[in-house]
């Protein structure tokens, strides 16, 4: 059996556990990369001596809490007012439960690889006096995570109250690529709005300290010292796709262009709308002769993001290259339609142009690529316009 069909067999294993622990949905669930002391609020743990000291009474300070704040949202609802204080990072006494196992799955595997995390199960009926739902602040993260919440006067779990479902540290990183890969659930859809970045920026930030240091290098042209850095970001956190992107931009600098795709394949596993990553993919597939494949890639781009210019200028390169001028020339003028100002686009619509003996048009799109990048400073594309201007037919030929 090989390495990955025995991952497989333990996570449906570990699925399985789960499912016969939370049967016919009386279930919500909370995902732990690592065991805590107790399962508490976030309000709780800020004011844990004081709690202990029986000084402090967490019931009537949220309740304080949300008099002061009320001054600041337009939510009525307390579970409103305190899922929004949460949503930018406030602490209040909410414990964050899901609705779905498979997202409390990817929380209980998303940090810690060296140590085990676990599952909680909590049962709704037995605690539905203590479990609520948002009514009005349904923002996307609350809706992408399923959110529900758990209240206890004292802001935190009995043990008797849950159930546990431990992840060995081993099995983290293969239940994060079966994740992603047969639920499209990934950072970016947990993490989906710009506080989500800055939780998950602050949750890994020694991954993203390495992930800076490379990003660094590689605009100083240190393309083997940020490959470095990048392993190590990608050695603590195994789903930032950012890394394995840029990594594979690298290698393909230093011409290694096969090891800078399967880089870009484990991006685009990671984020299935990672249009840079496929952008970056087919160029180099384009550099080893692989058209068909790169037009395919472009595509995706495209239906990712329609305003990239340069896919559509890079598709239309591939078609070319492939004989298919006319639909070349559709993709050039998607190009231009984006950007007036891509001088690359007007001289490959030139050349596209020229074979298919379109001369007249051809010098209107070679004057005007020489013009664009005589003005840009980009000497290399003005000399190539130039030159094909030369060779092109005396004006007046027919087309």
């Amino acid at each position: 059996m090989s390495e990955s069909e025995s991952n497989d067999s333990k996570i449906q294993k570990l699925l399985r556990g789960i499912r016969k622990k939370s049967p016919q949905g009386e279930y919500v669930y909370r995902g732990e990369p690592q065991k805590y002391k107790k399962i508490s609020s976030a309000f709780y743990r800020k004011y844990e001596k004081q709690i202990e000291a029986e000084e402090f009474n967490l019931q009537i300070a949220q309740g304080e809490m949300l008099k002061q704040v009320k001054e600041y949202t337009n939510f009525t609802d307390e579970t409103d007012v305190l899922t929004e204080l949460q949503h930018y990072g406030g602490k209040t006494n909410l414990i964050d439960f899901t609705t779905d196992y498979l997202i409390a799955l990817f929380f209980a595997c998303d940090g810690f690889f060296e140590k085990d995390g676990r599952v909680i199960l909590l049962n709704r009926k037995s605690n539905k006096e203590r479990i609520a739902s948002p009514k009005k602040n349904l923002n996307n993260r609350v809706i992408s995570q399923k959110s529900i919440f758990f209240q206890s006067p004292k802001g935190y779990l009995d043990e008797e109250d849950f159930a546990v479902i431990p992840i060995p540290g081993e099995m983290k990183q293969p239940v994060l690529q079966y994740l992603s890969t047969y639920h499209g659930i990934t950072t970016h859809t947990i993490y989906n709005d710009i506080f989500g970045y800055i939780q998950n920026q602050e949750k890994h930030q020694n991954a993203y300290t390495k992930f800076y240091i490379g990003l660094t290098c590689q605009e100083k042209g240190e393309y083997e010292e940020a490959i470095k850095h990048y392993d190590e970001t990608i050695h603590i956190n195994r789903q930032h796709a950012e890394a394995y992107n840029n990594r594979g931009a690298a290698k393909a600098m230093l011409g290694r262009y096969e090891e800078a795709i399967a880089d870009y394949d484990q991006a685009i596993r990671i984020n299935r709308q990672h249009a840079a990553a496929y952008k970056n993919r087919v160029a180099d597939k384009g550099k080893l002769g692989r058209h068909e494949e790169a037009m395919a890639d472009y595509t995706e781009a495209i239906r990712i993001n329609s305003k990239i210019a340069a896919a559509y200028n890079n598709r239309g390169a591939d078609k070319d290259k492939l004989g298919r001028h006319e639909e070349a020339i559709e993709d050039y003028n998607e190009a231009i339609r984006i950007n007036p100002q891509y001088a690359e686009a007007y001289n490959h619509r030139g050349i596209a142009n020229i074979k298919i003996k379109a001369y007249k048009k051809a010098r209107v799109d070679l004057q005007h690529a020489f013009e664009l990048s005589t003005r840009q400073g980009d000497q290399e594309w003005a000399q190539n316009a130039q030159r094909l201007l030369d060779e092109l037919p005396p004006a007046g030929s027919e087309d």
